[in-house]
């Protein structure tokens, strides 16, 4: 689909979006989708332009790091461009960070979402642009997801942050806190610890989540945040959705617990789980990067932009 020019603006990241570039930093989009995708985002009002990238496998090699890399950098810089929207979600995103130019991600702030192993490449705009970074589904999810996230979707395309109330979050130690929101899938965040790339969680609000990891190995992640001191300064943890992460939903909770409580507890922090964001049901777009409010209460929880 040809590709519109949008009006100019000083400050593109608060304006609609007209215009949704969908990029893959790790492989191809399934053919039998890629109408209903067109389709989904035609309905909210936007032109669809689906990049190369999402039409080639993922090959591990150096030439398709660097091809990736150097589309992605193309939809930063494109005037045609207002948002980019991951397509899917894989292994290896990371391996394009050297070849990201931050300067151009400073000066060209767009609307990114994605999750998963995209994880590496949203905190990457959190830190180096003015960017309005969600975690959140993806192209290929949110064609599946129910009507109140495409509704998400839509106030987040009109230029707008919602609040969010968190209904189902279990509330381990109940109190308010201020931050900027960062994390994401924390398995993916650990291969950053000690690399140039690493965000910095100081004052932050830390949102965890993955998926297909053994408690032992989500402790052992713990203990490198830990000894990196990337602890000592979070002001809230809520955890997300841990999916395929213990035998049972109820028992990996109940033993995780205790996880927790050894490395969260001491910080004196407002502490919740069972957020339904990341890999699973995945049903809120989370603003990375935005200064908010957590409120976790047993009776209420609750999300708010400051």
């Amino acid at each position: 689909m040809k590709r519109l020019k949008s009006k100019k603006s000083k400050d593109r990241i608060d304006k609609p979006v007209r215009n949704i570039s969908i990029v893959s930093t790790t492989g191809m989009l399934k053919r039998e989708l890629i109408q209903e995708i067109y389709e989904y985002y035609e309905d909210l009002g936007c032109n669809i332009y689906i990049c190369k990238s999402c039409f080639v496998p993922r090959r591990l090699t150096v030439a398709d790091d660097k091809f990736r890399a150097s589309e992605l950098m193309k939809e930063v810089k494109s005037k045609t461009c207002d948002a980019i929207i991951f397509a899917r979600g894989g292994e290896y995103s990371e391996r394009l960070l050297p070849y990201l130019d931050k300067s151009i991600i400073k000066k060209h702030p767009k609307l990114i979402i994605g999750f998963s192993d995209l994880t590496s490449i949203l905190s990457l705009f959190v830190e180096n642009s003015k960017s309005r970074v969600f975690h959140g589904p993806m192209a290929t999810d949110i064609i599946y997801s129910p009507l109140k996230t495409t509704k998400m979707l839509k106030t987040i395309l009109r230029g707008k942050t919602p609040d969010l109330n968190l209904p189902r979050v279990t509330v381990l130690n109940d109190g308010e806190a201020e931050g900027i929101l960062k994390g994401g899938c924390i398995s993916v965040l650990a291969n950053l610890l000690e690399t140039d790339y690493c965000p910095s969680f100081s004052q932050s609000i830390l949102f965890i989540e993955d998926i297909n990891e053994s408690k032992r190995a989500l402790r052992r992640i713990f203990q490198q945040f830990k000894t990196a001191r990337k602890l000592m300064s979070i002001q809230a943890v809520i955890f997300g959705e841990m999916y395929n992460c213990g035998r049972t939903h109820k028992s990996f909770w109940e033993d995780f617990k205790l996880s927790i409580f050894e490395f969260f507890f001491k910080y004196q922090i407002p502490i919740g789980y069972n957020l339904l964001s990341g890999h699973g049901r995945n049903e809120f777009y989370l603003p990375f990067g935005r200064k908010v409010k957590l409120s976790l209460k047993h009776k209420h929880s609750s999300l708010k932009i400051l």
